[in-house]
């Protein structure tokens, strides 16, 4: 019997978005057999695509009409203008160009960071969370790559093309800075009692602190953290996870991701983006097979997820590397 709920049927349509890399028209919903026109109708009122795929977008919080070939598209542009106009920034090139890059990216700012390109300044009001979030992260991860567990020098910021420099992140998360490393835990010396626990302690204690966190955001997190609770960069050390595939496994409450399917290509690219700057190189097939938080090096492979051998995956994330710190 055909289900008319439409949670699920927002499930079958995201999945269905995940496996083309765009939204289905109406019409392939229906020639695909997925759903009928009279069931589209029954399920959410209409059949027009633009609506039906702003409540798949409104439950994922995610836009499906930006789609990661489009993407890729204007960042080979983005990158191929920077070659020829210099200097490069949002009042030399041209208006068409510019406005095109900030309707899909959110900001001129953001526009470039993802096109791997350090922006000549930052504009605090136009950094989305998630920016703001990746700015807090790759400040952690550096002093977790240096592997001196020490925070860089004001002066030693700008060698880093993603993160503003010091008085910058002041004004962006209103506090100075000797207090935003406090409040990262990057100068604390907590992590002998740390690791006394066991994962399952620290993944419930994780837990129990990001109920509170009614953002979701690393922000909040660091800057509402309560004393039960760890900073961070402490999680990120152990687990090797980054903040965006932590709150993945603490939605589906850390189910074992190699029996519960719960993420997708992006997802997965992104972790392994990040395990291979935390540790400056691509990870032994012995190394991904051994860490519970990722698939088998076999399910990497697989059709179902990358269709491609171990080292095209891992190609793959140091391309995408370029647009970190």
């Amino acid at each position: 019997m055909l289900n008319y709920s439409k949670e699920h049927a927002i499930e079958i349509l995201y999945n269905a978005f995940l496996e083309k890399g765009e939204r289905l028209q109406s019409k392939e919903i229906v020639a695909k057999k997925i759903y009928s026109t009279e069931a589209l109708t029954k399920i959410f009122g209409t059949t027009r695509t633009k609506d039906i795929w702003e409540e798949v977008d409104s439950h994922y919080k995610i836009n499906t009409g930006k789609t990661e070939k489009q993407k890729l598209e204007l960042i080979n542009e983005m990158q191929d203008i920077y070659k020829k106009v210099q200097p490069f920034n949002n009042k030399t090139v041209e208006r068409c160009f510019r406005n095109k890059m900030e309707r899909f990216f959110g900001s001129w700012v953001e526009a470039m960071l993802q096109s791997g390109l350090k922006p000549n300044s930052y504009v605090p009001d136009t950094l989305s969370d998630k920016r703001k979030d990746l700015i807090l992260e790759n400040l952690i991860s550096i002093v977790l790559s240096d592997g001196e567990y020490k925070i860089p020098s004001k002066n030693g910021l700008s060698k880093h093309k993603n993160i503003p420099n010091a008085r910058m992140c002041e004004t962006i998360y209103g506090v100075e800075w000797k207090e935003l490393i406090v409040k990262l835990g990057l100068d604390r010396k907590m992590r002998k009692e740390f690791n006394k626990l066991s994962n399952s302690q620290v993944l419930n204690i994780f837990k129990n602190e990001m109920k509170n966190n009614k953002s979701m955001t690393l922000s909040e997190y660091s800057f509402n953290l309560s004393k039960e609770s760890f900073p961070f960069i402490l999680y990120m050390e152990k687990f090797e996870v980054n903040w965006k595939y932590m709150m993945l496994l603490f939605k589906n409450d850390f189910k074992d991701v190699r029996k519960n399917k719960f993420y997708n290509k992006d997802d997965l690219l992104d972790i392994l983006t990040f395990k291979y700057l935390l540790n400056g190189r691509q990870l032994k097939a012995i190394e991904i097979d051994n860490d519970l938080m990722l698939p088998t090096v076999n399910m990497l492979m697989s059709t179902e997820i990358f269709s491609k051998g171990i080292y095209e995956i891992w190609l793959m994330a140091e391309e995408c590397s370029k647009t970190y710190y």
